[in-house]
């Protein structure tokens, strides 16, 4: 009888133990998001379209951190909310659910702990940065007022 209550003890203590591994959160991702402040103060600014005659999107990145690409004719919100990681190769922003319409082009969104989030590579030569998601580059002249 002994025998019984040990092994159906030991069993329950082994299906609770499965039952927490196999509910274990996902990992942490391994890359750290940082904005490099001295990039920022560089790309910050107001930007229109540029070499996209039909398009409508204007560019505002501004310190501390904060990004809105937005239809410029109409004033429709498009996407806007804070810059989480920036380097010399791609900005990633954190996506305000309050005033998301939609994206420029065929742009994505991905998802990182549960929030909506926008990375983009980016080019800058003199006062145009190039932004490209999903295979899809847009182009903004920083507006010098």
């Amino acid at each position: 009888m002994k025998l019984k209550k040990a092994s159906a003890l030991f069993l329950a203590l082994l299906l609770v133990a499965a039952v927490f591994v196999g509910c274990g959160s996902k990992p942490e991702p391994t890359e750290k998001y940082k904005v490099d402040e001295e990039i920022l103060k560089t790309i910050a600014g107001n930007y229109m379209p540029y070499q996209n005659v039909d398009s409508w999107w204007v560019l505002d990145i501004n310190e501390p951190a904060y990004f809105s690409i937005y239809d410029g004719e109409a004033g429709n919100p498009g996407v806007e909310g804070k810059i989480i990681h920036l380097d010399e190769e791609k900005i990633v922003f954190r996506i305000n659910q309050s005033y998301y319409e939609e994206l420029p082009a065929n742009w994505e969104l991905e998802e990182y702990k549960g929030k909506d989030i926008l990375i983009l590579s980016y080019k800058v030569t003199d006062s145009v940065i190039e932004l490209t998601n999903n295979g899809d580059t847009i182009a903004f002249k920083k507006w010098e007022r």
